[in-house]
């Protein structure tokens, strides 16, 4: 993560060090180091307006997984 205190609040960017998840054939393995890779960090959100306006509007459930 990369923060800079501004006049108007914190101005940060970030990724995961590794991949989303451990399974290699799953497309989410690698996707945190091509992002790092093309030096496209993800902006993290601190103000309320920020927040909202970056908040996902679509909603996915899953089945939980079998013990």
């Amino acid at each position: 993560m990369a923060l800079e205190f501004k006049e108007d609040g914190p101005e940060a960017e970030a990724l995961l060090a590794d991949g989303q998840v451990d399974d290699p054939t799953s497309p989410l393995h690698i996707d945190q180091i091509q992002r790092f890779s093309n030096k496209n960090w993800r902006t993290i959100r601190y103000s309320d307006a920020d927040i909202a306006a970056g908040q996902i509007l679509e909603e996915r459930v899953t089945a939980p997984m079998a013990p």
